[in-house]
């Protein structure tokens, strides 16, 4: 299943993704990176690459197009980001 995840470098959106990632799923992820938290997002990608896990800096409170965009191609969303 491709799963959209707001929040991804978040505590429990990184955790999340990975299980989700772990579990055969494809994760599109979102997170503005105001706690600059990159690195989560990098790891991610490369353990399980870019067809299993895709990030995207994104702002859910205005980037509302590109969100969507996301969002269109995927069976479940789950909004993570605080």
């Amino acid at each position: 299943m491709r799963i959209y995840l707001s929040g991804v470098c978040g505590m429990i959106g990184s955790v999340l993704a990975e299980y989700l990632i772990i579990s055969g799923h494809t994760v599109l992820a979102v997170d503005s990176l105001l706690y600059k938290g990159r690195h989560i997002a990098e790891n991610l990608e490369r353990m399980y690459g870019k067809s299993r896990f895709q990030f995207f800096e994104l702002d859910v409170t205005s980037d509302y197009a590109a969100v969507g965009n996301i969002i269109k191609t995927c069976q479940v969303a789950i909004p993570a980001a605080a």
